[in-house]
């Protein structure tokens, strides 16, 4: 079953590529208490909420990329998220 009560970061905290349909952050420019949550309560998925600033919809962002340097996430629907470890 899926986790709603994710961490929700507002979409105005990213920079929108266009050209690549990725957003990018410093995790530093979401907050001290920037966290990710479990997607599932049967399962190790973690990801947060992005709220669009344009029409207040909430879009799920899962990560499937780590290292050292940054984190990469994906929706649905094909969007992108990096967050740079600063």
């Amino acid at each position: 079953m899926k986790n709603w009560a994710l961490p929700e970061y507002p979409s105005t905290l990213f920079h929108f590529a266009k050209h690549t349909q990725t957003f990018v952050a410093e995790i530093s420019d979401l907050g001290p208490g920037f966290k990710l949550g479990r997607i599932f309560d049967d399962a190790c998925d973690e990801g947060f909420f992005m709220r669009s600033a344009k029409t207040g919809a909430l879009k799920l962002f899962t990560l499937y990329d780590i290292d050292e340097e940054q984190m990469r996430f994906s929706s649905d629907d094909g969007l992108q998220v990096v967050l740079f470890n600063d």
